[in-house]
């Protein structure tokens, strides 16, 4: 066998097996009093991994916005309250 031929059924071969180690993701979403999460879990290990939003119900606004990583918080979380006065913020984890 000649080796662009090897080299091509390595490569067939390795995009082959590579989907069955993605991740599989669902989304869930916890309605809570005047609140509503929405967040994705990795279904194997039943950790959050994924965005993360808090919203309110009654207006409609983004409260929490972050990335989840292993059930850790990571990268920036933004914080926003819907009281008069008061002024968005943004944590980096």
């Amino acid at each position: 066998m000649d080796a662009p031929r090897k080299i091509i059924i390595s490569i067939l071969i390795t995009l082959f097996f590579l989907p069955s180690f993605a991740q599989e993701l669902k989304t869930r979403r916890i309605s809570t009093g005047n609140y509503l999460e929405i967040f994705t879990i990795d279904k194997s290990s039943k950790l959050k991994n994924g965005g993360y939003l808090k919203i309110e119900k009654k207006t409609k606004d983004t409260l929490i916005s972050g990335t989840f990583h292993d059930d850790i918080k990571s990268g920036v979380w933004k914080y926003n309250s819907s009281l008069p006065g008061s002024y968005p913020q943004a944590r980096r984890y």
